[in-house]
């Protein structure tokens, strides 16, 4: 029986317990994995199997795998099921290991499998990130809606990434192509900005000023009472570069603040307007062309579009073909 299936069993059963440390109390393919792996299911007790290693460099310890426990105790009162049977379900387990690690597509496909957009999509059900999953890892799933029978999942239907990358382009562009005050705002935006910038932060000027006199004194002092001995001089002539070393970054900032009082060229509104214009040709062209490239920008892009984070919602049919989902931003933006 795969997996998925013996987690969707045990979340369908009330009389079946949840895993003692799983936050949502819900079993998911993992915590089955890590109970299949259990050596006590054939009555091996291990004591000692990991230490607690001091790392002084980060001030905290760490607990690290022994090569062999300090102590094995078989108890065939405690077995449950016969060597073959577990040793068998091992052997299932390694070749699903080697199947699903790397993450990297065999066939170069990068297309049908973006990564611009991990991490954006969240069941709101359970407040849980959609995870790479389906065939070929070309969908976005919910683990643990998928833990549930299908007809008690808050979204039946996968995600194909390569759609939602499409589509969420295309949504975004054409909200900013609709929206008519976009562009007044973000004028505004680059006229207080530049107003920021004509002139420097009064507060940070005085301090730097203060720090400035505070060094003077303290070095004309150094000056006036250079020592008597041999050590003394010296380590009034260390402390000596050390100040004026100080003092230098100080005037350097202070020149750098008072340089700032320039006029600072704003944009005009047909230079806005052009800038506005790219965007949707930026979120379009990711569209086309998911190149890690471009991930980075245009991910930049949606998440300042959208707030980061997309929650989805099951529309259609609980069928397969049949349903698709709805995503919503947290900012006011829906669209299919």
């Amino acid at each position: 029986m795969p997996i998925d299936e013996i987690v969707r069993r045990l979340n369908a059963d009330p009389a079946v317990p949840p895993p003692p440390k799983s936050p949502n109390r819900t079993w998911t393919h993992d915590s089955v994995r890590k109970l299949l792996r259990n050596r006590r299911y054939r009555g091996c007790w291990r004591y000692g199997e990991t230490e607690t290693v001091w790392v002084s460099s980060k001030d905290y310890a760490r607990q690290v795998t022994r090569r062999e426990p300090l102590k094995e105790v078989q108890i065939e009162g405690l077995r449950l099921v016969p060597d073959d049977a577990w040793y068998a379900a091992q052997a299932l387990l390694a070749k699903e290991v080697e199947k699903v690690v790397g993450r990297k597509p065999r066939d170069g496909d990068t297309a049908s499998r973006p990564r611009v957009l991990n991490g954006l999509f969240y069941c709101p059900t359970h407040d849980r990130k959609l995870y790479v999953g389906g065939v070929n890892g070309k969908y976005l799933v919910c683990k643990d809606c998928r833990g549930l029978p299908a007809d008690r999942r808050p979204l039946f239907s996968q995600l194909p990434r390569a759609l939602a990358l499409r589509k969420t382009c295309e949504t975004l562009a054409g909200l900013i192509r609709a929206d008519v005050d976009l562009l007044g705002r973000v004028t505004g935006a680059c006229r207080g900005y530049a107003a920021e910038q004509q002139a420097p932060d009064p507060a940070r000027v005085a301090a730097v000023g203060a720090r400035q006199a505070k060094r003077d004194q303290r070095i004309k002092f150094i000056l006036r009472n250079p020592g008597e001995t041999e050590a003394d001089q010296a380590e009034s002539e260390a402390e000596l570069r050390r100040l004026r070393k100080e003092r230098a970054e100080d005037q350097a900032a202070l020149d750098a603040l008072r340089a700032a009082a320039r006029a600072v060229a704003v944009p005009t509104e047909d230079a806005v307007a052009a800038m506005v214009a790219g965007l949707p040709d930026i979120l379009a062209g990711a569209a086309d062309d998911p190149s890690p490239e471009s991930a980075g920008p245009v991910r930049e892009l949606i998440d300042r579009l959208t707030g980061g984070r997309i929650d989805l919602e099951q529309a259609g049919e609980r069928r397969a073909r049949r349903g698709w989902l709805r995503g919503r931003s947290g900012i006011g933006w829906s669209r299919p």
